[in-house]
């Protein structure tokens, strides 16, 4: 909650003195409930026998300390983590597992309800075989009953293809480019949707600040640059400070560039 509330800043501040007050208020509430201690603290993480992490914190504004561990192939059996501590002040911390599966696992939906469509600029059809060279349209909607805030969707893409970025200036005439953006549907607020995208060589992001109950489509445009046979790689969503609201779509199909 109080990331929550950080993060809902307009700038240095929110919307206006009544929210700055409440938010204060909320603030030294939970600091005399929760962390009236000044943090003197130490502690140590193990996994199994291996000592991952020795940290000590002294005040409040003392950045995270992180540790890691890699498994190496043919690993098995339990590996117990163990965290241990001495002192006084909240400690806070995340754990976290990162795999790759064998195989590609069921797709899910909590909260939110996914579908991804490619498709050619030409004719408007879904297309599973795509051209070297050629513009191709992404499509996905999402599909919500109840407001979620603080909406972030990643669509990863196949290996072989890229994202085009139309603010390029060598993207100004890309004749599909009046084709892609966000659109919604339903009767919702004006300021429902999603507002900032971002692109990265193996991802698009979009980011929302609140989703009305409604459908939401998001368009832009995939390049495919090499030819071969690429597995399709998930697309997933998520309330960010309700991470138990999500949804990942896997497709089993793979995407052929010829």
């Amino acid at each position: 909650m109080i990331n929550f509330l950080i993060k809902s800043r307009n700038g240095y501040a929110w919307r206006h003195t009544h929210e700055n007050g409440w938010v204060f208020y909320a603030f030294s509430s939970y600091l005399n409930k929760y962390e009236k201690d000044e943090p003197m603290t130490s502690c140590q993480v193990r996994v199994a026998a291996q000592e991952i992490l020795s940290g000590r914190f002294e005040n409040r504004l003392q950045p995270a300390q992180t540790g890691s561990m890699f498994f190496k192939a043919g690993d098995e059996g339990e590996f117990p983590i163990t965290l241990s501590r001495t002192g006084q002040g909240a400690l806070y911390y995340t754990y976290r597992y990162r795999y790759i599966a064998k195989k590609l696992p069921a797709s899910v939906s909590y909260g939110f309800s996914l579908k991804k469509t490619y498709l050619d600029p030409d004719t408007g059809e879904p297309v599973s075989v795509f051209t070297r060279g050629k513009d191709y349209l992404v499509k996905i909607e999402v599909a919500v009953s109840q407001p979620r805030y603080m909406v972030v969707l990643e669509d990863h893409l196949p290996a072989g293809a890229e994202a085009v970025n139309l603010s390029f200036v060598t993207e100004a005439g890309n004749p599909n480019a009046a084709r892609t953006g966000t659109k919604r549907a339903g009767y919702d607020f004006w300021w429902s949707g999603f507002s900032h995208k971002e692109i990265y060589k193996d991802r698009v992001i979009y980011a929302a600040d609140v989703l009305y109950p409604g459908t939401y489509t998001l368009t832009y445009l995939l390049r495919a640059n090499l030819m071969g046979t690429f597995a399709l790689p998930g697309c997933h969503i998520e309330e960010m400070y309700a991470p138990e609201n999500f949804a990942t779509l896997y497709t089993p199909e793979s995407v052929v560039i010829q």
